[in-house]
């Protein structure tokens, strides 16, 4: 029997947020970068007898000779950086997903470290200044820069140069352009905390 009270529906669950488009792009654009990094550690691996090669030669009979391997695997080990770099973003992107506002924080300072140190390769390799500083010793018989770099041409296989510059630069782009897509306004609202719902308690309002 009835007695007039008539209990509240249950309270609906919040509606899920729906993730913007600059989200799924930035996420997209760093496992771009991810990819790029992997492109150019293989480049590394693939080139590293050639490079050793190269810098025994330039470097045979001065001080710098028994450090040549030292200097190739030094391009081997840049694309190991890259590559954590890369694996880091990714990673952090799965949680950007879900609209974590503390993986978006973390994505622009892992990013902005790798953006700055890709720069620096990027300026590094537009002025053609990979070997300065080499022939700054006191070993008289140390080559000079243009002797070092034309000896390098030698040995250096010559896909090495255009795939790892090509790789650089896109990673750089792609993750510019993805750190500045999480700033934009329509991330923001995605990663704000949505604000608390008021959950009427059971039998509000009351009846009669």
């Amino acid at each position: 029997m009835s007695d007039g009270f008539t209990a509240p529906p249950p309270p609906s669950a919040p509606a899920p947020r729906t993730r913007p488009t600059t989200v799924t792009i930035a996420g997209i654009l760093m496992l771009v970068v991810a990819v790029a990094a992997l492109i150019y550690l293989i480049a590394s691996v693939a080139a590293l007898g050639d490079l050793s090669d190269g810098f025994e030669a330039a470097y045979e009979g001065t001080e710098l000779a028994d450090i040549a391997g030292v200097m190739a695997a030094s391009t081997l080990i840049a694309g190991v950086v890259y590559l954590l770099f890369g694996i880091a973003l990714a990673i952090l992107t799965v949680f950007n997903n879900q609209g974590r506002n503390g993986s978006r924080i973390a994505t622009w300072v892992v990013g902005g470290v790798g953006l700055c140190c890709g720069g620096v390769s990027l300026i590094g390799i537009a002025l053609g200044d990979v070997t300065s500083g080499m022939g700054d010793t006191d070993d008289p018989n140390l080559p000079d820069t243009e002797e070092i770099v034309e000896i390098m041409a030698q040995y250096e296989p010559g896909w090495f140069a255009p795939l790892t510059t090509t790789s650089t630069v896109i990673g750089v782009l792609a993750l510019a352009a993805g750190l500045l897509l999480l700033a934009l306004p329509p991330s923001n609202e995605f990663f704000r905390k949505p604000e608390q719902q008021f959950q009427p308690p059971p039998g509000y309002p009351p009846v009669g």
